[in-house]
């Protein structure tokens, strides 16, 4: 079953977020090395490293500062807008986790303190260009994790997205106050399942490595550390080129501590084979029980694969970590749908008003349910917001067969009279 209206490119593995400031930290970042023993993620309900607790204030984030904070931050993205940005986060506690516990880092750690106006601007660069051609970056919902205030943001991916269009991913901001003012000091991705700070954390890993070389060479033991960067980035260059059975082999000959690095892991999850991405999937959840990663890329396996129980598993493990998300339940509603589950597709998505999202997608996906189940009023209901709302050619869609027995009906002679 082809769904009317839309039009939506294949998934495919988003790009890491770039930094653009440090031309040896853009080889780090391709090969994508992480440091295994680093962290544990416990659902990342709260960020491990330490808070500047100097600069922070008593008082905690309501939920009416967190909305308003989001809204300015989302403005400052796609105006965009670098100096907003900039104030809004708290790129000195960003920093300060960067380089925790990292020696010999004076200079690289200037140069990070002193461009966090360029990162931020290439991070919202990058944002733009995922939602362009129809996609979404909008406030979801706060929630707390632990004592902490945390804001989500949903973003879908556009048509012309480098990533392929129809794509979820959520950004998790965690809110402070500093001097009253509150502010973000850290950016949770939810498909990397990593922290911004945490991402680029991990480009020094080798950067100081090869800064360190001395004259003559390295030493046997730091020879072997870099072998050990050098062994993942063949297994993630293999899972992102597409030859997952290599990746599979080549993860094998890991040591054990350096299978749970999370950027490897993440990128296994792009295996298309049922068996190697639930093997996969598997190893994930073992070492990072609560990672929305994980329920992402099983959203992307079973749309893919019209798989339903994978689809409910997502919906599932992203419930959690979200505490709810209607546009999940229209991609479970749009899944039933096309399994043949008319009546279930419609009780899933009875609640929702297509009127509360910011983009097209969910429209069209009410749109076909009501197709599905004649209803002609919801149908007359989508027309009209696709129409005003989005400037949709509505003469040139409703010719599909699909749309035959609407235009017949009485609703069709009120739309066409509007």
């Amino acid at each position: 079953m082809r769904f009317v209206g839309i039009h939506l490119r294949s998934f495919s593995l988003a790009r890491w977020c770039r930094g653009g400031l440090f031309s040896v930290c853009i080889l780090a970042l391709v090969a994508g090395c992480e440091q295994a023993k680093r962290t544990s993620d416990n659902g990342d309900n709260s960020s491990e490293a330490v808070v500047a607790k100097k600069k922070v204030d008593d008082s905690r984030v309501t939920a009416a500062e967190a909305e308003k904070f989001v809204k300015k931050y989302i403005s400052a993205i796609k105006r965009p807008n670098t100096e907003t940005l900039l104030q809004l986060l708290d790129w000195d506690t960003i920093v300060d986790r960067i380089f925790l516990d990292l020696t010999d880092t004076s200079s690289l750690r200037k140069e990070y303190a002193l461009g966090g106006k360029k990162i931020l601007g290439q991070f919202s660069k990058d944002v733009r260009l995922e939602i362009d051609g129809g996609g979404s970056y909008a406030f979801l919902k706060t929630v707390l994790r632990g004592k902490d205030r945390h804001a989500i943001v949903r973003l879908v991916t556009g048509s012309s997205a480098p990533s392929g269009g129809g794509r979820i991913d959520y950004h998790n901001l965690r809110l402070i106050k500093i001097d009253g003012k509150v502010r973000a000091d850290d950016i949770y991705i939810a498909r990397k399942g990593a922290w911004f700070s945490e991402t680029y954390r991990t480009v020094l890993q080798p950067v100081l490595l090869q800064s360190q070389k001395p004259a003559v060479g390295f030493t046997s033991g730091q020879k072997e550390e870099m072998n050990t960067y050098i062994k993942m980035a063949e297994v993630i260059r293999a899972a992102r080129t597409g030859n997952h059975s290599e990746a599979s082999r080549l993860y094998q000959q890991l040591p054990e501590d350096l299978k749970k690095a999370k950027s490897v892991l993440v990128a296994r999850l792009l295996a298309k084979d049922r068996e190697e991405f639930f093997n996969a999937a598997d190893t994930m959840i073992s070492h990072y029980p609560n990672s929305p990663a994980v329920g992402l890329h099983f959203m992307d396996f079973g749309i893919q694969n019209e798989d339903m129980e994978t689809i409910k598993r997502s919906k599932e493990m992203l419930e959690k970590w979200t505490a709810g998300d209607p546009y999940i339940d229209l991609n479970l509603a749009a899944a039933t749908l096309k399994a043949g589950d008319v009546d279930a597709a419609v009780e899933m998505t009875k609640e929702i008003d297509a009127r509360d999202f910011d983009f097209r997608y969910p429209v069209f996906l009410k749109f076909n349910i009501a197709l599905r189940s004649k209803d002609n009023a919801m149908i007359l209901k989508c027309c009209r917001i696709l129409r005003d709302d989005y400037d949709e050619d509505m003469k040139k869609l409703l010719k599909s067969d699909a749309c035959q027995d609407f235009v017949e009906s009485l609703e069709y002679v009120d739309f066409k009279n509007d």
